[in-house]
């Protein structure tokens, strides 16, 4: 069965014969060589058509093929896709982002994104979506995320402003990072028991990282000099126990260390890393004063640095050894006198 014709086509099958019809009318007056010229023309001209409908048959496999492709990779993304309008309502959605709100992908069309969000965050999130229609340019907030279904999470949000043909619209990224900020939250508790362990310290001492950096410092080793973010051999060291050449190439670049690093003669800090056990120096000689020196090991890169002062333990020492020294001095001398008797 024919399917029934539309107006228009009705109408344009009617130009065609007509025009057929007067091709026709001039076919009369060709010879027979002529017609079959236009006969083997119109066959070619159909086997061109046909290829060319091959052709665009294929074409519009390849656009349903990466169509499909899109939306798998778009469904399917490690993180959640929204697309808001101006009024701040879900007009679109990939399953990632159904998945993180808790709700099926059809139930969220046209309710606002705010709804699932933590009361405390809603209005920095209207600030941050306003933000984006007023510069339209992209924008990113932290924010905690509250599910209809499954627990609360931090996210990041991103967004970038699109001006569509007849409207204004937002999409949205969602990443959580609620892993993130806990391993945050470990390091500022760690790096605060840290400066609590050496707040206790009655000596200076430096937590140092890599290429030598203090990480932290106790007030005592920061009245010295040592500055956290600094090199423990230019700010606490003063630069005067480096090589002479180091400190040659410190004075002529602003203070920053030669290609390949420096450390203080007397640092013994690798030896502690390599051996993965602490490292003493009984007595070391700096700022007029004599230290007891140790580089602890934290871990492959980090160590813990403190000094003690024994000054004058060593004073007292040095004492009562030069005591000792002129008592046996002075009791040899009395022995060497003659006996009266």
């Amino acid at each position: 069965m024919f399917k029934e014709k539309t107006g228009e086509a009705v109408d344009l099958r009617k130009r065609a014969e007509k025009q057929l019809k007067a091709q026709t009318a001039t076919l009369v007056e060709l010879s027979a060589e002529d017609a079959r010229e236009i006969i083997h023309e119109l066959r070619v001209h159909q086997v061109e058509l046909e290829l060319q409908n091959e052709e665009l048959r294929n074409a519009q496999a390849r656009i349903e093929e990466s169509r499909t492709r899109y939306s798998d990779l778009y469904d399917f993304a490690p993180i959640g896709y929204l697309t808001l309008n101006d009024q701040g309502l879900i007009v679109e959605a990939n399953l990632t982002g159904a998945r993180q709100l808790g709700i099926e992908r059809g139930r969220l069309f046209d309710t606002p994104l705010v709804l699932y969000i933590a009361l405390q965050d809603r209005q920095k999130f209207l600030s941050f979506l306003k933000s984006i229609y007023a510069t339209q340019k992209q924008q990113s907030c932290e924010i905690k995320l509250e599910p209809k279904v499954g627990d609360t999470f931090f996210a990041l949000v991103s967004g970038l402003f699109v001006q569509g043909s007849d409207n204004e619209s937002c999409r949205i990224s969602i990443s959580n990072i609620s892993e993130l900020k806990q391993t945050e939250e470990a390091l500022h508790e760690s790096a605060r028991l840290n400066e609590l362990l050496l707040d206790s310290l009655p000596h200076p001492a430096m937590l140092i990282g890599p290429n030598r950096t203090v990480l932290a410092a106790n007030p005592i080793a920061l009245e010295i000099g040592a500055k956290v973010g600094g090199y423990c051999w230019r700010d606490f060291g003063k630069s005067q126990f480096i090589p002479e050449e180091d400190r040659q190439y410190v004075n002529d670049h602003a203070g920053n260390p030669p290609p390949g690093g420096t450390k203080c003669n007397i640092c013994l800090s690798d030896e502690a890393l390599e051996q993965n056990k602490p490292t003493n120096a009984p007595e070391i000689n700096a700022f007029g004063r004599i230290w007891n020196t140790w580089w602890v090991p934290l871990g492959s890169d980090t160590y813990l640095h403190y000094a003690v002062d024994i000054t004058e333990r060593k004073q007292m020492q040095d004492a009562l050894q030069t005591s000792l020294a002129e008592s046996r001095q002075s009791e040899q001398e009395v022995s060497a006198l003659p006996n009266k008797d």
